[in-house]
């Protein structure tokens, strides 16, 4: 017979003693075990019972299925009026195992001897206990706002012994900054897991899932039942860190390291929205490669995807406050995007850029070339975001058309 399984035969028999009922499934719901008190609680099973035989429907319902908590309780009204106490406990690698205790007087036992006290508190505490210690998660009562008994398992979850924790307030299982929100969820009976980091006894943190239930008979005492989630845990936070890299790669110019296109969209909007609610300027740099075909044609694309590289990166040397954005806007083109930013700054913010570029030739002088931008400015230059890109582009154009390597703000032609 199976460790575990002779431990639960024991601790059936034990209960049998006290008059309560014992039952255990594995994680089939086949009945592995059951104890005589069980048989008088339901004396509608008495011969129907067989080991490895699917449990009745009428008591599975009664039974947490898989994924509950490792330790459950639960009050029920029979049909023939009865109370019964339910408390249900995960046993690792075997199944489930419940406890069950009428809450009436003048239970009957196999006909032979009347029940006429309620058990005692002590009584069914020292049964729980004994379920507590195969639980594979870690068990806490807790009375008054203090830990009342721990299981052993709390030595393999967070390195405590349970004298160690015993009498201390539950909040000091966990991170300080976790604590307030378990004593909250004991003060306001709340029954939805929590998620929190605990205390290990070396000092580093555990990720737990705390889940609250209020021990039968009721009347002053929560149990605890903590879940080791670190694995979970980090596969979680894992997978969020995979989903913002994805984002940030579906927002960024694989080239350059830029922002692309879509980003470049989504931010002219966030900016304009923002122009228009504080009243501040919003400033559109256009920049164009001059000459960026003969580069190719002369040098090669490796040649021209250098060059694209290196005015990306002198764009972001000068566009680096938060609200700054500097974008691949296509093809050899780039757009900036400088919140709150006068026009005679932007202007100047360009022709920086401008003079870094050249100067980012020095070491492929054959390879150099200049930059034409052009320059708008909102509110003064445009009603809409569309419409300042549309100046921006506009003074590129005449930017281009004097001549090149020069940078032009929009203004009305004359």
């Amino acid at each position: 017979m199976p460790q575990a399984l002779a431990d639960l035969h024991a601790l059936s028999q034990i209960l049998d003693g006290v008059d309560i009922g014992f039952c255990a499934f594995d994680q089939a719901h086949r009945t592995l075990l059951w104890n005589d008190a069980f048989v008088a609680m339901f004396p509608e099973h008495s011969g129907h019972i067989h080991v490895g035989e699917p449990a009745d429907d009428s008591l599975r319902q009664l039974v947490p299925s898989d994924g509950a908590a490792a330790v459950q309780t639960q009050q029920v009204l029979l049909d023939d009026g009865r109370e019964i106490d339910v408390a249900s406990v995960d046993v690792p690698g075997l199944g489930r195992a419940s406890v069950w205790r009428a809450r009436v007087a003048g239970l009957r036992r196999g006909g032979e001897r009347e029940r006429d006290e309620v058990l005692s508190r002590d009584e069914l505490e020292r049964g729980y206990r004994l379920l507590a210690q195969l639980s594979g998660d870690a068990i806490a009562a807790v009375r008054q706002g203090r830990l009342d008994y721990v299981s052993p398992s709390i030595e393999q979850l967070l390195g405590w012994r349970p004298e160690e924790l015993a009498g201390r307030e539950a909040g000091d299982l966990l991170a300080p900054e976790h604590a307030s929100m378990l004593q909250s969820a004991i003060a306001l009976g709340m029954t939805q897991p929590l998620q929190a980091r605990a205390r290990h006894a070396d000092g580093s943190e555990r990720w737990v899932e705390i889940r609250l239930t209020t021990a039968p008979p009721g009347g002053g005492t929560e149990l605890l039942n903590l879940r080791d989630i670190s694995a979970r845990k980090a596969a979680e936070l894992q997978l969020e860190q995979a989903g913002r890299e994805l984002e940030a790669l579906a927002l960024t110019d694989p080239l350059t390291g830029a922002a692309n296109r879509r980003a470049f969209d989504q931010g002219l909007q966030a900016e304009w929205r923002r122009c228009q609610r504080d009243g501040k300027p919003l400033v559109l740099l256009l920049f164009d490669i001059d000459f960026f075909k003969r580069l190719n044609d002369e040098h090669g694309h490796p040649a021209g995807d250098e060059a694209l590289r290196r005015l990306a990166a002198c764009l972001r040397g000068r566009a680096r406050r938060p609200g700054d954005l500097a974008a691949r806007f296509g093809g050899e083109e780039f757009a900036v995007i400088l919140p709150a930013t006068p026009g005679e700054g932007a202007v100047q913010i360009a022709n920086h850029v401008r003079e870094d570029f050249v100067a980012s030739f020095a070491d492929r002088p054959e390879q150099a070339r200049t930059v034409s931008v052009g320059v708008a400015v909102a509110p003064a230059d445009a009603g809409s975001a569309a419409q300042l890109l549309q100046r921006a582009d506009d003074a590129l154009y005449r930017a281009k058309a004097q001549g090149r390597d020069r940078c032009v703000r929009w203004t009305p032609e004359a």
